[in-house]
């Protein structure tokens, strides 16, 4: 009987585990996009965007495994108030009371499902959150936008600096000028 309360306890353990890993990946995933989009206009590779999503889903999960313990479960489930790490505490006792206990225990975790320690709330906003975000880089990458170099930028006046970025410097593009056709030809040259 000890060993299966002990067994739920690890169990109970590994799915917040694997609640808060999701849930850390996904804000990793935000930060990534949002870091992404701030580094768009400069000359930088965008693969740099993950070390702040690295580092944030690092400490996000280890923020959640700190916070989401037995007593956090309790807190969620007031069906097993206490029980749940008293039955942990005296797992090396052996009497009828701890025997009761342990059983009592048993039951009750048998009703606790993954589903509960997710934030469904939480989750659908930070869904929302990576539309927003990946929409807008959709949105901004069909923008002529000219990468400028960290060593360019003009921090006295960044508006001066963003005229740069927005103004188009590659001439002028297909059906310019009323002449050109989709490939670049000009009606004089077919004719």
């Amino acid at each position: 009987m000890y060993q299966q309360t002990l067994q739920i306890i690890k169990e109970i353990k590994q799915e917040l585990f694997k609640v808060s890993l999701f849930q850390s990946l996904i804000n990793a995933l935000i930060i990534f996009l949002i870091s992404y989009i701030i580094l768009m206009p400069f000359k930088v590779q965008w693969f740099i965007a993950f070390t702040p999503a690295v580092l944030w889903g690092i400490i996000n999960l280890i923020y959640f495994i700190k916070k989401r313990n037995l007593e956090y479960v309790e807190s969620l489930f007031p069906l097993i108030n206490e029980q749940l790490r008293t039955a942990k505490d005296n797992l090396d006792k052996d009497n009828e009371i701890t025997r009761r206990l342990h059983q009592d225990v048993m039951e009750k975790a048998k009703r606790i499902k993954t589903s509960f320690f997710i934030n469904f709330k939480a989750l659908n906003l930070s869904i929302l959150i990576i539309v927003i975000l990946t929409s807008g880089i959709f949105f901004s990458s069909y923008l002529t936008i000219n990468k400028i170099d960290f060593n360019e930028f003009n921090f006295k006046n960044p508006l001066d600096t963003l005229k740069k970025i927005t103004s188009d410097t590659s001439g002028s593009g297909s059906g310019e000028e009323g002449k050109d056709d989709i490939f670049g030809k000009t009606w004089e040259q077919e004719y």
